[in-house]
């Protein structure tokens, strides 16, 4: 089954950021769908979970959208590269009707500034 996102252990190292944000997984690549130029995203380490206010939107990091075809390996990091945008999209569509797991569209991204109550909530998301 050919699928439209293929994920990679490494991270891009050419092409400009079109945008570089603390959000989920998924609301990254709802994201890179809505850029016409983006082709993919990535992040270094794990998904963090956000506490407080931030903490209904699941787990997050700080990606960066890439307007890049190349990448490199790095074990630290993870590629999300979009294959076939037709097929996301039509993926994504469905999900926000209602076939996802979250029971509906992807929420956006809250602002990392807007969730940490402290210096040290902050430092646990960095």
């Amino acid at each position: 089954k050919f699928e439209p996102w293929s994920k990679h252990t490494g991270y891009y190292n050419f092409g400009r950021d079109l945008l570089v944000d603390h959000m989920t997984v998924e609301q990254a690549k709802a994201k890179v769908l809505s850029i016409p130029n983006c082709t993919g995203f990535c992040y270094r380490g794990q998904p963090r979970q956000l506490l407080g206010r931030g903490a209904q939107q699941g787990a997050v990091v700080k990606v960066a959208l890439k307007e890049c075809s190349s990448y490199h390996r790095e074990s630290d990091a993870t590629v999300y590269v979009l294959e076939d945008r037709a097929r996301a999209s039509a993926a994504a569509a469905a999900a926000a009707a209602g076939g996802n797991s979250a029971g509906g569209a992807v929420e956006k991204p809250i602002s990392v500034w807007a969730v940490p109550r402290s210096v040290a909530a902050l430092a646990r998301i960095l």
